[in-house]
This record gives C-alpha cells, structure tokens and sequence, in this order.
C-alpha cells in the first residue's frame, strides 16, 4: 500500500523545516519540500530514498510549497551531490523575482536562496520538466493525485508575508485527503475561505510549523482528524497558545516530525502511525 512519510528533519540548525515523501505502490517517490541546507539533511534524504525504493531511487514529482531557505535548501543539495538521480518531474510556482514588498529580516537571503535554487536546476543534465502550478489543476501519479487550491497569482492584494506565495496542495489517494498549506498565511486564507469546502480533509500539514500562519476558520473549515506538524520540538510550547494551534491541539491527533519520520499507510486509520528511528539528536 502507498505510504506518506512525514520527514525527520534537522532542527539543530534552523528552527523550522518541511519534507514530506509519498512512497508509491511501484515503489516510486514523490517529494514534496526538502528541508534546510543543514549539514547532512540531503545525504539523509538520499539514504531514506534508498530504503524506500527497492528498485533504485525513482523521483516521480519532486513539488515544492515556496522558495524559503527551510523549504528548498536541502534540495539544491541533494541534485549538486546526487546529480544522477532520476527527477521525471519538477512542480511549485514560484513568483517573480521581486522582493520589494517583502517584509522581514530574510528578504536578501531570500533573495540568494531564490537565485540559487534556478542555478542548481541549469546544472541539472538532462533538465527534468517543469510544470507551472495553477489552481484548478490536477496532477496525478498513479494511485495519488494532487489538486492546486491556491498559488500566489490568486492573490486579491499585494503579499508582504513571503509565506503567502505557497502553493497550496489537496493530495488524494486510496480515499485519504491531505491538505498541504505550506507557509501560507492570511491573503491565502482569505481566498481558500471563498470555497471552505474545498478544505474538508482527513489530514492536515499546520501551515508555517505553527507560527504566523493559517488563521483558525481554515482549519475548522478542514477539519481534520491528523494534524501533521513540520516543527521542532523546542518550539511546540512556545507557540501552543496560538488559537489555531490551540484549536488543532484540542480538535486532532497532532504528529511532530521532531520525534523522527512518522510513517502513515493509506489510506490512513487515525491513530495508526509508527516512528522511523531518529537520524539527528535534538537541539538540546
């Protein structure tokens, strides 16, 4: 049966972090997000593959949420290290290369990240397919398909909050609906709110680890049973007062993926995920 990984990922670094891997019935992945370009994270990427892939790492879609360093630092990485592997296909909408309205203390390396993730793709021989996301769209590998609810070109006012240029993804498979949010925040929430029940899932990724992200309404509006937590555990109190991540504490089984890959076979009992054992020690 097909599998969803939530990925460990190295919190010794960065307090923040998203890799999710679907592992396919024919033993093909697809990625989404990669992580920080901590030390060690894509070498751990590349070994989980190979466990998972018995017939050599086959990358089905590698996806991507948004161009934020603890999102796609791991993968400019991995192609420079593992420039062999087989990618059939890259998808994420990224905006245009202006920062100007950007707020916040990344916006240069933001900015580096950015310029950086498109000289690792023009390294890559041969170059893998690129697919812009648009709302409305469906891509389907097999068993799994992936709906876009939301990229940045829906926007109805100007994005100051970087994280607002997250695609927002719907994966469906063998009956199991996961929302994947990203970074997103309050101008994607304000257009996914328009159809609310678009949003009805049984899982659900906590947009931007459990900071500034999804107000409370998208959540209730999802109501999932499994909220899937891309966070370090050092930072899980620190933000549990939030009323989103308080209304998900109260309303969902929530999984951090600082305790190791959670593992979820689909489709997916509530309750039934196993552990992976740990790749990198805590912060602490």
């Amino acid at each position: 049966m097909p599998r969803l990984y939530q990925l460990e990922t190295d919190f010794r670094y960065v307090n923040c972090g998203m890799c999710y891997v679907l592992e396919l019935d024919s033993g093909e992945a697809v990625i989404l997000d990669s992580g920080y370009f901590s030390p060690g994270q894509a070498e751990a990427l590349h070994a989980f593959l190979e466990e998972i892939c018995p017939n050599g790492i086959k990358i089905r879609a590698w996806l991507f949420s948004h161009a934020h360093q603890d999102h796609i630092g791991a993968f400019i990485n991995f192609v420079r290290l593992y420039p062999d592997t087989k990618i059939e296909g890259l998808y994420f909408a990224f905006q245009p290369c202006d920062f100007s309205a950007v707020s916040g203390d990344w916006r240069e390396s933001d900015l580096n990240t950015f310029n950086e993730f498109y000289v690792a793709l023009s390294e890559l021989a041969p170059k893998p397919p690129v697919h812009s996301l648009k709302t409305g769209e469906t891509f389907t590998f097999d068993e799994a398909s992936f709906k876009v609810l939301y990229t940045y070109s829906d926007a109805e006012e100007e994005i100051t909050n970087f994280n607002d240029n997250s695609a927002v993804l719907m994966l469906s498979c063998k009956g199991t609906r996961v929302l994947f949010p990203g970074d997103a925040a309050a101008v994607a929430a304000r257009f996914l709110m328009k159809k609310p029940q678009e949003l009805k899932c049984d899982m659900v990724q906590v947009s931007h680890h459990g900071f500034f992200g999804l107000p409370m309404c998208v959540y209730q509006a999802a109501d999932a049973h499994t909220a899937l937590w891309p966070t370090a555990s050092y930072e899980i109190e620190n933000n549990a007062a939030r009323d989103s991540n308080a209304w998900l504490f109260k309303n969902a089984d929530c999984v951090f993926s600082s305790g190791g890959t959670a593992v979820f076979e689909l489709p997916y009992t509530p309750g039934s995920y196993k552990r992976l054992k740990r790749v990198f020690p805590d912060r602490e």
